[in-house]
């Protein structure tokens, strides 16, 4: 091979190999804060503009278009809205729902019960108090995701808590009507998740969820 083409061809894969880097490059800045991190810490949430023209969450980041990035604070994505940023970003003429930041929330809450409903389809969900208690203490020392309802009673609580030990996962943020809706039975104030295969998204959504409901002023 003449040594023109393979100077030629160093420079190429050289070439393919900065823009293979460039693309894979996990790092992202927040569009309000400017902050720069990692986009698998679960810190930050991408943001694209659907067919229609309106700004969009992406949950699962797979929307196709250039996307932006806000850190996982509610207060921040209304921070975004409010100073009008998504439309800096993008173009002027996008519309941003006044309620994006509530929407966001609810939609992080409708994955979440989404993956519990699955696992009662995997038979991997455990409902009822007495149940759930003989399940933390055949797992002691395991990770359990536990969603409780609002209204659970004091005593149930109570119970739970001599059970738990750090391992558990506890998730008070549901309505029993939510919880009755997932176990498919009427009633229902406490579920359990312990099954490996479904504690992995169930508790990245959750945290995600958790962290996007506390204020980062």
């Amino acid at each position: 091979m003449p040594i023109q083409l393979i100077v030629i061809s160093a420079y190429f894969i050289e070439g393919l190999i900065l823009v293979s880097k460039k693309r894979c490059d996990p790092i992202r800045t927040c569009l309000v804060t400017g902050k720069k991190a990692d986009r698998f810490s679960m810190s930050l949430l991408r943001f694209t503009v659907s067919p229609d023209n309106r700004i969009v969450y992406d949950i699962n980041e797979k929307l196709h278009g250039r996307g932006v990035w806000i850190s996982a604070h509610k207060d921040i994505v209304q921070k975004a809205c409010d100073k009008q940023l998504f439309k800096r970003a993008f173009n002027p003429h996008i519309i941003c729902s006044d309620t994006l930041a509530d929407d966001v929330q609810a939609q992080l809450k409708a994955k979440l019960m989404q993956y519990m409903h699955f696992s009662r389809k995997a038979s991997c969900l455990v409902s009822g108090t007495e149940k759930v208690i003989t399940l933390l203490r055949k797992m002691r020392g395991k990770e359990i995701f536990l969603a409780a309802s609002h209204e659970i009673g004091k005593d149930s609580i109570r119970r739970l808590h001599k059970e738990m030990l750090d391992s558990v996962l506890y998730a008070d943020i549901f309505s029993t009507d939510e919880l009755s809706n997932i176990s498919g039975k009427p009633n229902s104030v406490l579920l359990a998740v312990s099954h490996h295969n479904w504690l992995v998204p169930i508790k990245k959504t959750y945290f995600y969820y958790k962290n996007f409901t506390q204020d980062k002023q």
